[in-house]
């Protein structure tokens, strides 16, 4: 655990499935996976599947009444994954300096997938729309005094 003063933080690596089936109203869970169709040599065997089981997951999540923070490729597939299961999802990019083909540096479409867009927001009412229950809840519950940051692996 690291210290900060009010806060807990839990440092965990394993199967994210189950931290984040242990989260609850109040805490925040930032999703950082292997991007779809990309960095399968860092991560193994991280596929299609993999996907679908964590968008699972943050839904459940999400329904328990957690804030829910996934960053993820700009491509179809996660759009459909997470538009389908009730996420707001914001397009951003993200500036890549490394890349073994020099063509590949530069900004990258990204998404950011979220429980809440009121929080990135402040003061909108967009929300993720169906299935965010709890999710104003735990959008101002941002100061809560549990914060859990899971590595994850499939």
């Amino acid at each position: 655990d690291a210290t900060i003063p009010g806060v807990l933080w839990t440092f965990e690596h394993g199967d994210f499935a189950l931290p984040i089936a242990a989260a609850r109203a109040g805490d925040v869970i930032f999703a950082d996976p292997p991007y779809w169709g990309t960095f399968v040599q860092y991560a193994g065997a991280w596929g299609e599947a993999d996907q679908v089981r964590l968008a699972d997951s943050l839904a459940a999540a999400r329904d328990r009444g957690a804030l829910v923070i996934h960053t993820n490729a700009d491509v179809d597939a996660v759009r459909f994954l997470y538009a389908a299961r009730g996420f707001a999802i914001l397009p951003t990019a993200e500036r890549r300096a490394v890349n073994r083909d020099t063509r590949g540096r530069g900004r990258v479409g990204c998404l950011l997938v979220m429980s809440d867009l009121g929080v990135v927001e402040a003061g909108s009412d967009a929300g993720a729309g169906g299935g965010d229950a709890g999710a104003d809840d735990a959008s101002k519950s941002l100061a809560s005094p549990t914060r859990r940051v899971v590595e994850g692996a499939p």
